[in-house]
């Protein structure tokens, strides 16, 4: 009967989703002092996230020359053609020892920052986020001559100056992006967290303090930190790498951890002792995910994983409003740039209505209705989500799908 809308069995599905921002990633290492050989990489199938940590030399008291600027040209072009999305690391250290490693003079780590910040704006488009501000072991903003407050905003001053500030910037701790940011900016921070011992202790190896904190730029307790980070994890990105706990009572609530904290991304090869011990645990929960390995789990709910879970159509006057309900499931938001379209097909002909929702306004662990209206309800309705930079699928939760879309119904 004509104007009758029949919903589709809008079901979740169980599968890994290879959507942009988000999942598993593991570290590639380069130097701007070794030839690039692009044909001896071997890239991961089942990625799209991946960690370039590139090394610049030990004790450079010197530019960083043509040559150098060039090799890092070359690496940022292979893994943005290859259809990654990067997360960059520049380091002076790969070994731990990051005092040793790094220039004599701050002058020459700004000097640096500059020749960098102005390389990474030309990649601005493929670099999802920024680690860290070249200082410390392996690059993680620890065991640094240049960890004091003034010196940290310089060299983020010099990175958003010279790339516009539309990358994300990772910093090691929350605290340090306090030290970075006054209470009062935070909503409009682009400053994220990475946190590379997570679970490795009760204070995550020192990211958090043992005792409460009130003075803002100081380290937290971990009962004050964790609402910090998922307050922050409304806006930007958190993730990392987790280590095997020291405590191993942890291990009972590492899923919980990982899923307080809106984890969005997570090494995939370190630390090899808890990968294994999630791989070998089953999920003990009563959804469809029960039974899976923990492993499997993390791997499907870090970041966003949006699934349609009704749509209802309502008759007003000449037009049909439709009510489509959306939970994401995922441990976190999605925070790239994304576009929706609604797509009507009726015959072989189809319409195309684009749609004014925020994705980034559906936040964990909340169910939302987004509504628009059309003048008719023939033939099917579908969904579809996209990345706004590259047109590439952003594949909802569902296991009713076509060519990537959500088939929502069928009306006639």
């Amino acid at each position: 009967m004509k104007g009758r809308f029949r919903q589709s069995h809008l079901t979740e599905t169980t599968e890994r989703l290879n959507n942009p921002w988000i999942g598993w990633y593991q570290i590639y290492t380069f130097s701007v002092n070794e030839t690039f050989h692009p044909q001896n990489i071997l890239l991961p199938a089942d990625q799209r996230l991946v960690l370039l940590r590139i090394h610049l030399g030990i004790r450079l008291n010197s530019d960083l020359t043509g040559q150098n600027l060039h090799i890092i040209r070359q690496i940022l072009s292979f893994f943005a053609s290859s259809g990654f999305d990067i997360i960059l690391r520049f380091v002076y250290d790969v070994q731990g020892l990051g005092q040793e490693s790094e220039p004599t003079l701050f002058s020459q780590v700004k000097r640096h920052m500059e020749q960098l910040s102005e390389l990474v704006g030309e990649f601005k488009r493929d670099i999802y986020l920024y680690q860290g501000l070249l200082i410390g072991s392996w690059g993680e903003m620890h065991s640094s001559r240049f960890l004091s407050s003034d010196k940290l905003l310089a060299l983020r001053d010099i990175f958003e100056k010279k790339t516009g500030g539309d990358i994300y910037l990772g910093v090691r701790t929350p605290a340090q992006l306090r030290m970075l940011t006054p209470k009062e900016k935070m909503a409009d921070t682009s400053l994220c967290v990475f946190d590379d011992a997570i679970l490795g202790s009760s204070t995550h190896l020192g990211t958090f303090h043992h005792c409460d904190e009130k003075e803002w730029e100081k380290p937290w307790s971990r009962r004050q930190e964790l609402p910090f980070l998922e307050e922050l994890s409304r806006s930007v990105p958190i993730g990392g790498e987790a280590v095997y706990p020291q405590d191993e009572s942890i291990l009972r609530h590492s899923v919980e951890e990982l899923k307080t904290m809106h984890l969005s991304y997570l090494n995939c090869c370190h630390d090899p002792k808890i990968l294994r011990y999630w791989k070998q645990s089953r999920h003990n929960s009563r959804d469809i995910f029960r039974g899976m390995s923990e492993y499997e789990y993390i791997g499907r709910h870090l970041g966003y994983r949006f699934v349609v879970r009704s749509c209802k159509i309502k008759k007003e006057q000449n037009r049909y409003r439709l009510t489509v309900e959306i939970e994401n499931t995922g441990f976190s938001n999605l925070y790239g740039e994304a576009v929706i379209t609604l797509i009507q097909k009726k015959k072989d002909k189809e319409q195309l209505y684009p749609l004014d929702w925020d994705p980034k306004q559906w936040h964990s662990g909340k169910t939302i209705k987004e509504t628009v209206n059309i003048p008719s309800i023939e033939g099917s309705l579908l969904l579809k989500m996209q990345k706004k930079s590259d047109q590439s699928t952003i594949f909802f939760a569902n296991r009713e799908l076509e060519e990537g879309m959500v088939i929502l119904g069928y009306g006639g």
